[in-house]
């Protein structure tokens, strides 16, 4: 899945609905039906949508709440069994790579040949195949952009045959409008939900999705009563232009009809821009979302990892999307019959169905909080109407199909199918599982890659939303008063609380940057810091929590037990530890060494690339948010630590843009600069901050802003990086009796320190002042206690043993 792209707005996704669900059933079962129902086939189109629409909203709520690559796969792998998981998708594989797609093809074919009669079928379909494999080989968007074109061609063909139908409007063709009775009526308006089913296929987009928690269940509410309307004007021409009876003899009524009020021009826009379009709507479809459950199945290591290779180029999943060709290609010449190959196309459409709406039921128990944070999302009894619905949709569906499947050799060959996929991943389960890989935990995984992440900044440059992202933490982080210390507008911005993993300011760097890691491909991250770097603490529990490995270079700092319990913890996460001593040779490995490493993604000190600099603009805009629901006094100073100045950097940009009138305070706690290199200083901050903004405006135009020397306090660093002060250890202490916050000797201990000098001060105490507190406060003793310092290595034994004689 590494290196999906997030290009896809409401537009597109609608497109790609609308395409999917507008087939070749509306020129198939409207036929088929007018038989059973008579002039009752508007009112059997506008019934049969209400069942379909029903049994899609708690998908509609699975891609608002948890939008991912793959959902077919991903939700019911997570939510209720991979094995089942894994078979729903083995049989959709059959469905569309065997099915749905030469069905498609060789039916578009055909009414291709009504114009060129001489055209091989074969050839013709397997051009087609090719053509969208090419168009989808290429990018996502681009094979959305041709999606939006076929589609507006499309609804503009029908359109076109149903206002001229309309125009030959007679009401006396309706005139015994329920005489094929209640029974056969039921009956149509069960065959009709058929030619809803499609749009569900955009859960599969989550991760190539912008804004996926409002766009998913917008592109749904949108797709649906635009279909039904063209299904309902489809169905009046039909009914309503010439007698049912005479209509219904004919075996492609809707071709039939057009002949009888179109020109030949007419007829040809019709099949073309209608039949033709309808199909390879469809068609397109299926390669955009044919190759996404498949992805995570891949990264499950249940298929082999080769075929997940990206695109470096394209950034498209190029030998998937060559097997989908291949194998489609071996269904066309396989001269199996267009009627088997729809009931194949069918069943697998319907059965992937069933694991996902177990997951759905399931979803509220399992994740409440994304559940009550979702933007739709299904409450009370209508969750399981909605999914009762769906079981008797699937359980209708799979009866009909079988029984029209007709001869025991067809439905043997099928059930072969899906007990292969049974024992591939029984076998494959054994042979992981020698590897110590046991597939039961991806049920205990959240690995949610593209959770709903309504961003502050977003609201205000929607475009932003192109920058990679990954949803880490719980954000808005609360505000709340100091009352103890003795200043009466004193507040606290608890980033400590900003995720249940692990809290801090680096939560908000680390959903930018490794979301820039698995876009680009890479395995694992590289980052440096102090032995006791929260930073790399934070990184190596979240790339832990994302699959990723994580490097850790590591230099000497002053050791205090926090210091100690971080190392500990780096071998719980799994980091892979090398302790060079000086800063200034880690820097040199960083800056050499691993730049060579191909699959490895560099992680600057403290996460504070300008990447990672915008989720503290992001901040800014999150804090004028609270200040707009009163939550706190707008801030006279915002005062926060100034290590590596990503957080000081993007504050200060983000309360510029955000129109703030705030003023910014670093309080450095480290090196002004490492030789000539810049750490700490007005210049490294201004750098940062002229490079964050360089790169959102390369995304999108931002206001020009006044750039002024940033207010950074250099009297509390003492000695250096990570040697505590005296005021240091009383702000400690004070914040701890008073507050009941816990502060370390590094960053916070410093940063608040200035702060309680800033409070005893005459030209403060009027002003509002927040402390933005950059610590976590999750607890992970636990952790603590189950790792051994010995699984360090050698060269960092010396921490627990004799620190003062070996450093």
């Amino acid at each position: 899945m590494n290196g999906l792209k997030r290009v896809l707005g409401l537009p597109a996704v609608t497109f790609i609905a609308v395409g999917f669900t507008i087939g070749g059933g509306v020129f198939v079962f409207t036929g088929i039906v007018l038989k059973m129902v008579g002039p009752a086939l508007p009112l059997a189109y506008l019934l049969a949508v209400v069942p379909v629409f029903l049994s899609m909203l708690p998908l509609a709520m699975l891609g608002s709440a948890i939008p991912s690559v793959g959902g077919n796969y991903k939700y019911p792998s997570r939510m209720v069994s991979p094995g089942i998981a894994f078979v729903g998708i083995w049989i959709y594989v059959l469905a569309t790579f065997f099915g749905q797609i030469p069905l498609y093809s060789i039916s578009c074919a055909r009414y291709i040949s009504t114009f060129y009669p001489e055209l091989s079928l074969k050839i013709c379909a397997i051009a087609l195949v090719t053509l969208f494999y090419i168009v989808n080989l290429i990018g996502i968007k681009p094979a959305a952009t041709v999606q939006a074109i076929m589609v507006i061609v499309l609804l503009s063909a029908l359109q076109f045959f149903s206002f001229n139908g309309i125009a030959r409007f007679d009401v006396a063709n309706f005139a015994n409008f329920f005489e094929k009775g209640a029974g056969n009526l039921l009956v149509g308006v069960a065959l009709l939900t058929f030619t809803y089913l499609g749009s569900n296929g955009i859960i599969e987009l989550g991760g190539e999705i912008q804004n996926p928690g409002t766009t998913i269940p917008r592109a749904y509410f949108i797709t649906f009563p635009v279909v039904t309307a063209v299904y309902f004007c489809v169905a009046l021409a039909t009914a309503g232009s010439m007698p049912w009876q005479k209509t219904a003899q004919e075996a492609e009524p809707l071709i039939f009809l057009s002949r009888s009020f179109l020109s030949n021009a007419g007829v040809m826009f019709f099949i073309i821009g209608g039949a033709v379009l309808a199909l390879t709507t469809t068609l397109n479809a299926l390669f955009i979302v044919g190759t996404k459950s498949l992805l995570i199945i891949i990264q499950d290591q249940l298929l082999p990892s080769w075929l997940g290779s990206i695109h470096h180029t394209f950034g498209t999943p190029h030998i998937l999307l060559t097997v989908i060709w291949l194998l489609s290609i071996v269904g066309i010449v396989s001269d199996l019959s267009i009627e088997t190959f729809a009931s194949y196309s069918a069943l697998g459409g319907i059965i992937i169905f069933l694991p996902i709406l177990i997951a759905a039921l399931k979803f509220p128990r399992l994740y409440p909080e994304k559940y009550q944070k979702a933007a739709f999302k299904l409450t009370g009894a209508w969750l399981h109407v909605c999914v009762i619905v769906g079981f008797v949709l699937i359980l209708f569906f799979c009866l009909v199909i079988l029984i029209d499947l007709k001869t025991m050799f067809k439905i043997g060959l099928f059930i072969v199918f899906v007990l292969s996929g049974v024992i591939y991943y029984f076998l494959r389960k054994r042979y992981l599982a020698k590897q110590g890989i046991h597939l039961e935990a991806i049920t205990q995984k959240e690995d949610w890659r593209y959770a709903v992440s309504e961003l502050s900044l977003y609201k205000v440059f929607p475009d932003l939303q192109k920058l990679p992202h990954v949803s880490l933490g719980n954000f808005p982080t609360p505000v709340q008063r100091l009352t103890s210390l003795g200043h009466k507008s004193l507040w606290i911005k608890r980033d400590d609380v900003s995720s249940a993993l692990y809290g801090g300011n680096k939560v908000r760097k680390l959903e930018f940057t490794l979301a820039e890691a698995i876009v680009t491909g890479k395995k694992k991250v590289v980052t440096m810091g102090g032995i006791g770097t929260n930073h790399g603490l934070a990184t190596a529990i979240f790339c832990k929590h994302m699959g990723l490995g994580c490097r850790l270079l590591l230099f000497w700092q002053p050791v205090t037990e926090y210091v100690k319990r971080n190392l500990l913890l780096f071998v719980r996460y799994g980091a892979e530890i090398h302790y060079y001593k000086t800063m200034l040779k880690t820097g040199f490995m960083f800056y050499t060494k691993e730049r060579l490493a191909h699959d490895a993604y560099l992680l600057y000190a403290g996460g504070s690339s300008p990447l990672g600099t915008v989720g503290f603009v992001n901040a800014a805009f999150e804090l004028k948010s609270q200040i707009e629901k009163d939550e706190l006094p707008e801030p006279d100073y915002i005062v926060c630590a100034l290590g590596s100045a990503g957080t000081m950097a993007g504050l200060w940009l983000g309360v510029k843009l955000a129109g703030l009138k705030s003023t910014v305070v670093g309080v450095r706690v480290t090196d002004r600069s490492l030789g000539p290199v810049p750490i700490a200083n007005e210049k490294s901050v201004l750098s940062l901050i002229t490079k964050t903004y360089t790169l959102m405006n390369n995304v999108t135009p931002l206001p020009p802003i006044n750039v002024t020397t940033p207010v950074i306090l250099h009297d509390w660093c003492g000695e250096g990086y990570g040697y505590p002060t005296g005021a240091c250890l009383d702000a400690i202490e004070t914040m701890k009796t008073n507050e009941h916050i816990q502060l370390e000797p590094t960053y916070t201990g410093k940063t608040f320190a200035a702060v309680c000098d800033m409070i005893q001060k005459k030209e403060y105490a009027d002003k509002t002042i927040l402390y933005w507190h950059t610590y976590n406060s999750v607890d992970l003793s636990q952790e603590v206690k189950k790792a051994n310092y010995h699984d360090l290595p050698q060269s960092l034994h010396w921490v627990f043993e004799d620190y003062n004689s070996l450093q």
